[in-house]
């Protein structure tokens, strides 16, 4: 048979044969996988030579180090920006890639070498897979970076998945030039319409700036009190008086470790060890910090920008105080236990951001040792994913144009254990000599380098660890610190009708009703409410008591069953940890 009548034979077969099926996507039921997004593009190094292996003969034979780069949704990017606790993906470049002659590009072996502190400029193409699209709405990315000079970045070990001393930070950002630069949106359409996926290209990652410090490993003060749920903001406008008023409630100071630093680790069994080197537990989790360089480990206190208009930013909560905000930043999320039905049940995540004290900070910025926070007794209630959701929850008899500004909640402060993060550091930036500095020097120009801290951590785990006796207990769960309620038989909320969620004194003196706001038209777009319907009528958890630091306190409980399913899928749980917010839920009545 000739080619020519082959090829009739089987569009005539095809043609009378029945369409194949088509089998649904995964968002939709089906097994075929969803459409994704890629990002192409260029990344572009600017900075030092990179260490290099060498052989016995002295000639470079392996780049040491990687381009590590983090993809975050563009509306909810890392604090103090967004609120985005994890990358939505990561992309990890060999540093062979970016330099690929090790001749011309490794650093010499001799430091005193005049090409050792010369820069480089090198670039290296990336592909980047598998980013999630949304089902029926675009979605936009940003991208942020760095080179891990040392190799020392674990995307599975928070104590080592930021960048550290030394390592070249950047971005994708809109010009290069913009001081503070912008991160440029990378904009996917929706799933709907790119079924075959989507691509954007002409992405440049520029990274040009040396990470000046080191992580702020840190610990909470042993005079740190726990807050009291019921804590009031004063009704004063004398700011010195307010400041003390809110520092007394905790005395909280965040401690970096020294070298000599020692710590008691706690057996399977609860006995306590001999008191240990921290360096070991350190080198068990490959943490290296160099606490002897008093430039590198300190805080620092510079003016944040979070929505980088070259602007210095009112702090979220003390601002209409005329607080500024300031690094070290420092946010506590309330802990919820991956095994409990908290996160079955849809409970809102809770933050409570707090401040470095105002006063301690005017007449020096550089803290070697440890620095004063404040912890306002106002959280910051998350309702559903979007970052417009966020509800200030306010203690009562706060002044009544608190209340009033935007839609809020009138309760107590969520009881619990909260994780504590602190952010910080500089990038970018150059030493300078400054008297009022303890060390004698400080840092100058820059930008935020984002390094964190949090507890708890992997050096507070001995699963993680491998062995119980090298956890450090105040970097774990025993380090988080503590909101209770001293008064468990009685709950203060605008819902349970508590006087001071009715009326306060406003700024003037006058005693008069407050007039919540509802929420706002993008708010209600967002459908913030939604996502904590189910929860509004449900009875809240009995109190339980917890263990912290040798004494015992009252917190609520948690769910401890799943009630009933809804047919929008919600878990109705048991009982709630706190109430939800009046604006979403102004029926009083108890659940049936």
């Amino acid at each position: 048979m000739t080619a020519p009548h082959l090829v009739t034979l089987l569009v005539a077969t095809l043609a009378g044969c029945e369409e194949p099926e088509i089998d649904a996507f995964r968002r939709q039921g089906g097994t075929a996988p969803d459409p994704t997004g890629v990002i192409e593009g260029t990344v572009l190094y600017v900075g030092p030579r990179p260490t290099c292996e060498r052989n016995d003969a002295g000639d470079p034979v392996r780049v040491r180090g990687r381009v590590v780069l983090t993809l975050f949704r563009y509306d909810n990017p890392p604090p103090p920006e967004g609120g985005a606790t994890t990358a939505a993906n990561l992309l990890t470049i060999p540093g062979r890639r970016l330099f690929s002659d090790l001749a011309r590009d490794c650093a010499p072996a001799d430091p005193m070498d005049p090409a050792a502190s010369e820069n480089v400029m090198r670039s290296v193409a990336f592909r980047w897979p598998e980013i999630e699209l949304r089902p029926d709405e675009p979605i936009a990315y940003q991208i942020r970076g760095f080179f891990d000079h040392d190799e020392d970045f674990n995307p599975f070990f928070s104590v080592r998945n930021l960048p550290t001393r030394g390592d070249i930070a950047g971005g994708a950002f809109i010009r290069t030039t913009d001081v503070p630069p912008r991160f440029l949106p990378i904009e996917l359409p929706a799933q709907v319409a790119a079924p075959h996926g989507a691509l954007a290209t002409g992405v440049t990652v520029t990274l040009g700036a040396r990470v000046m410090t080191e992580r702020p490993m840190f610990h909470l003060d042993g005079a740190t009190r726990p807050l009291a749920s019921e804590a009031r903001i004063p009704r004063t406008t004398d700011a010195t008086m307010r400041e003390q008023i809110l520092f007394d409630a905790t005395n909280m100071r965040l401690r970096l470790y020294r070298a000599d630093a020692t710590f008691t680790p706690v057996g399977p069994d609860g006995t306590p060890g001999e008191p240990r080197p921290l360096a070991d537990a350190l080198a068990a989790a490959g943490v290296e910090i160099d606490f002897a360089d008093s430039v590198a480990y300190a805080f620092y206190v510079d003016d944040v920008d979070a929505n980088r208009d070259g602007e210095r930013d009112l702090h979220p909560i003390l601002g209409s105080a005329g607080i500024q905000w300031q690094t070290p930043i420092v946010i506590f999320r309330r802990h919820r236990d991956p095994t409990s039905l908290e996160l079955a049940a849809g409970i809102p995540d809770v933050l409570l951001i707090a401040t470095i004290r105002p006063t301690s900070t005017l007449f020096q910025q550089v803290f070697p040792d440890a620095i004063e926070v404040v912890v306002p007794p106002v959280a910051a209630v998350q309702l559903g994913p979007s970052p417009i959701c966020r509800i200030p929850y306010i203690t009562p008899e706060a002044f009544a144009e608190s209340y009033e500004r935007i839609a809020v909640e009138c309760q107590e402060v969520p009881t619990g254990l909260y994780a504590v993060n602190v952010i910080q550091g500089n990038a970018g930036g150059m030493v300078v000599d400054s008297p009022l500095s303890p060390t004698g020097k400080d840092l100058m120009g820059g930008n935020l380098s984002g390094q964190a801290w949090s507890i708890p951590n992997p050096l507070g785990d001995p699963v993680q660890l491998g062995d119980p006796m090298l956890a450090v207990p105040e970097q774990g769960m025993a380090g988080a610190f503590l909101v209770h309620d001293p008064r468990p038989d009685v709950f203060e909320s605008r819902r349970s009708g508590t006087a001071g969620c009715g009326m306060s004194v406003d700024a003037m003196g006058t005693m008069r009703a407050i007039n919540y706001r509802p929420l706002s038209d993008e708010q209600m777009a967002a459908g913030c409410c939604d996502h904590v319907a189910h929860l509004c009528n449900v009875p809240l958890c009995a109190p339980v008591e917890v263990s912290w630091r040798g004494a015992t306190y009252q917190v609520r409980g948690q769910p401890t069953r799943i009630v009933r399913t809804l047919p929008n899928g919600r878990s109705v749980p048991d009982c709630v940890p706190f109430e939800m917010p009046a604006v979403c839920c102004p029926d009083p009545s108890p659940a049936p």
